[in-house]
């Protein structure tokens, strides 16, 4: 049999490519209040004058898309006043470091070799691209994971980036984006050059909306008249309780795949059903992905801990990591590397340690898994495959 019995005859698709989480569309609903503020904030980069600027909000109330509707707009603004800008994405998920940021930078100007240069010298030559009078907006998203790995010192050197090049053309400015309020993990020295009122913060959409924004990419992505009323509102009622529009899009874009599945004519309730089933809010199977063989271990046994309960102790997961390490017949890491691994789970987002009142007068570090909205079995089953136990 050949695979091309397998495609469907027909599809529900007019663009998938709308159903992208990098797509931003030409219209953001129900943001007008956000692209108001952030334009105003950068009015004086029309003058040459940087400008810096934090974004936060919960998962899915479209930071990110806010970001880029902003400066493609702006920079079509810019071109129409004879001033030249340039924007540069940069997820720190990905790339946690000053050399790995600024490498990402270099190379959206043109090609830069990988080759252990220091911060300094790709400074001097991101530089020399700005010198031809073009301002930089980089845009950090997901700044935290950047900010407690590597610390602020890219923020400090980008936000004083002029200082001993006061007669340099082109400038930088930038937009650090995270679901956290990030101004504790920045030195006062780089936060300074943030304005107290240079923020822009997003609250989950209402219901209403979430159904707004569904209808929005059906329009875009779907063929007219292929997903059914009751699906958009299906997929608005699920995604509406927490708010995220990327959940709702995720969603829509799971239950098209498997109309095509059934026969590519249109999404019902049904599809949106099983759409609902396969896939959770915020698990990351990226981040997963990139954790080391032990730190994958030790998340499992703070899984293994959390099956019944909301928190767990170091105490309590260091045992279990040493069983499972056992199981697999790995040498089990000291208590120093075990807290390390912690902090670096801490860091990915897949858990949270906070210190709290242990026995009597002491303390002791307290732990909950962040993927709130997976079921801790289907993490653990999730694991249990990745180490082959």
């Amino acid at each position: 049999m050949s695979i091309d019995e397998f495609l469907p005859t027909h599809s529900v698709f007019q663009d998938y490519d709308k159903l992208s989480f990098d797509y931003v569309p030409d219209e953001l609903v129900h943001r007008e209040d956000a692209q108001r503020r952030l334009t105003t904030l950068f009015v004086p980069l029309l003058k040459g004058r940087p400008q810096n600027v934090i974004i936060t909000g919960p998962i899915g109330s479209g930071k990110t898309a806010l970001a880029v509707w902003f400066c493609r707009e702006f920079q079509r603004l810019a071109a129409d006043r004879g001033r030249t800008i340039r924007y540069v994405l940069v997820n720190c998920r990905r790339r946690r470091t000053p050399a790995a940021i600024m490498l990402a930078v270099l190379n959206d100007f043109s090609f830069f070799p990988d080759r252990g240069f220091s911060l300094s010298e790709m400074l001097d030559a991101l530089q020399k691209h700005l010198e031809k009078g073009i301002d930089l907006i980089l845009v950090l998203d997901e700044a935290d994971f950047m900010l407690r790995k590597s610390g602020s010192e890219l923020v400090y050197l980008l936000t004083r980036f002029h200082d001993e090049r006061q007669d340099a053309r082109g400038s930088i400015s930038l937009i650090l984006i995270s679901q956290q309020q990030i101004q504790t993990m920045i030195e006062p020295a780089a936060l300074s050059t943030f304005r107290r009122g240079n923020r822009v913060h997003l609250e989950h959409y209402p219901r209403d909306v979430i159904r707004a924004i569904v209808e929005q990419r059906v329009g875009l992505a779907f063929n007219p008249g292929t997903v059914m009323p009751d699906a958009i509102d299906l997929i608005a009622d699920i995604a509406g309780e927490k708010g995220d529009a990327r959940y709702a899009i995720e969603m829509l874009e799971k239950a098209g795949l498997l109309g095509d599945e059934r026969g590519g004519e249109r999404v019902t309730v049904e599809e949106v059903r099983a759409a609902k089933a396969m896939i959770y809010p915020v698990f990351d199977e990226e981040t997963l992905g990139e954790l080391e063989r032990h730190q994958k271990v030790l998340l499992l046994a703070i899984a293994m801990a959390l099956r019944e309960t909301a928190y767990t102790t170091t105490g309590e997961i260091e045992g279990t990591y040493r069983q499972i390490c056992e199981e697999l017949g790995d040498d089990p890491r000291g208590h120093t590397q075990v807290w390390k691994y912690i902090r670096d789970l801490d860091a990915h987002g897949l858990i949270e340690a906070q210190v709290g009142p242990g026995e009597g007068k002491g303390r002791t570090t307290l732990i909950r898994l962040s993927i709130q909205d997976m079921p801790v079995a289907l993490l653990i089953d999730r694991l249990r495959a990745d180490l082959g136990i």
